[in-house]
């Protein structure tokens, strides 16, 4: 399936300000040592195979940021997008900012910062139909937003339920206006929260 992506690296880390964006952490994967960010994109272009947008919002410290990635001819579709409010709002308004750039038809997915791809991306045709938010079941301490469901339906999110949320979803062409004004209305929220507001308008289901 063809999608569009929105990649927020727009956060300071805590702890992290000499070092720089999370992003720019060198990890091994699959036997390549390479950026985070670099990791992040190949297996993303590798999902969108060409077709889709991705889009790159970039806050905190981007100059290094952008220098960094290999803008190579396989990440061609990438639009990079300057958070320059990245003190001052939360990940709903960096969502907002992403979000305004697909004017496609093609479902969104959003990744945030911290979210390290293991392997490519696979979603299934659910997207054109519903929002999906990926959990896993697997006990894990770096994320500690969960969610009460019921029937594959998420009730509702917030800290120590489970099953884990791991700072991904996709959004449904039909739902991407709704998904950007709740994300313009409350910019100062975490995208979680926006996603608990999005539930009386969205169809919205759990993925893992």
């Amino acid at each position: 399936m063809k999608y569009n992506l929105v990649l927020l690296q727009h956060e300071q880390t805590k702890g992290m300000k000499s070092f720089g964006p999370k992003a720019l952490l060198k990890i091994k994967l699959h036997n390549k040592t390479d950026l985070i960010i670099n990791h992040q994109l190949e297996q993303i272009a590798e999902a969108t195979h060409g077709s889709g947008k991705i889009v790159l919002v970039v806050g905190f410290d981007k100059e290094r940021l952008i220098k960094k990635i290999d803008l190579n001819k396989k990440y061609k579709n990438i639009h990079i997008v300057d958070n320059n409010e990245y003190k001052t709002y939360n990940q709903a308004y960096a969502m907002m900012l992403g979000l305004k750039e697909i004017t496609n038809n093609l479902p969104t997915i959003v990744i945030d910062s911290g979210v390290l791809l293991q392997k490519p991306i696979s979603f299934d045709n659910d997207l054109i139909t519903k929002n999906n938010v990926v959990f896993t079941n697997k006990s894990t301490k770096e994320f500690d937003i969960g969610c009460t469901v019921h029937d594959s339906n998420i009730e509702y999110m917030f800290y120590d339920l489970s099953p884990k949320w791991i700072n991904m979803l996709s959004i449904s062409p039909k739902y991407r206006n709704i998904m950007c004004d709740l994300a313009s209305s409350h910019k100062n929220s975490n995208i979680f929260e926006i996603i608990n507001y999005s539930l009386k308008h969205c169809d919205t289901k759990i993925l893992s």
